[in-house]
């Protein structure tokens, strides 16, 4: 599984060709361990969405209703607010790393219990026939294993 760090560290030699401001803001949230911990790349109704575009603008913030355009102002939003969670949305055309590390947020956030593994929770959701979440890990472990 790709961390969070690990993931921003790929999509920034990836993107190498980043407006400086993306590149300032992501090396500042890679090095915020609180912050890092508070970043999702799966929308969540959070009230705070950072969008990382590679078209301009190229970094806007979104706070409730507020958007903010200047990497300064985003920075000392980030740093005031890392303590609550906030969405990270990559406009970026499709990347195997992005939806692999989306896949598993989803699976960390809504199916790890405790230390089960995947295939548990698999052998569980038969044993219980529970179709739905059957489907669902199975389709998790698919794209996993074909990422």
């Amino acid at each position: 599984m790709v961390s969070k760090r690990d993931f921003l560290d790929y999509f920034l030699h990836k993107y190498n060709h980043l407006n400086y401001q993306v590149v300032w803001i992501l090396n500042f949230i890679k090095s915020d361990d609180k912050l890092l911990k508070n970043i999702t790349l799966i929308n969540n109704d959070t009230n705070i969405q950072l969008v990382i575009s590679e078209r301009s603008p190229y970094v806007m913030l979104k706070l409730d209703s507020i958007v903010v355009l200047d990497s300064e102002e985003i920075l000392y939003i980030l740093n005031e607010y890392k303590n609550h969670p906030i969405f990270i949305d990559f406009h970026v055309k499709d990347d195997i790393k992005l939806k692999e590390v989306k896949i598993n947020q989803v699976y960390e956030t809504y199916y790890l219990e405790k230390n089960d593994s995947i295939d548990h929770l698999i052998d569980e959701a038969l044993i219980n026939k529970d179709e739905k979440k059957f489907n669902i890990l199975s389709t998790l472990i698919k794209n996993i294993n074909e990422g």
